[in-house]
């Protein structure tokens, strides 16, 4: 929790959560729907 108060960790972080979304969107592309629902039924 204390990088969290870093300012290197606050420049590194947004970066980090752009690259997974970008590779969550491009599983969302390639395989549609079904990633979502894979992804909610593991969680239940």
């Amino acid at each position: 929790m204390l990088d969290a108060l870093n300012p290197l960790s606050q420049t590194k972080f947004p970066l980090i959560m752009v690259g997974f979304l970008k590779l969550l969107m491009t599983f969302e592309i390639i395989q549609g729907n079904e990633l979502t629902f894979i992804l909610i039924d593991s969680h239940i």
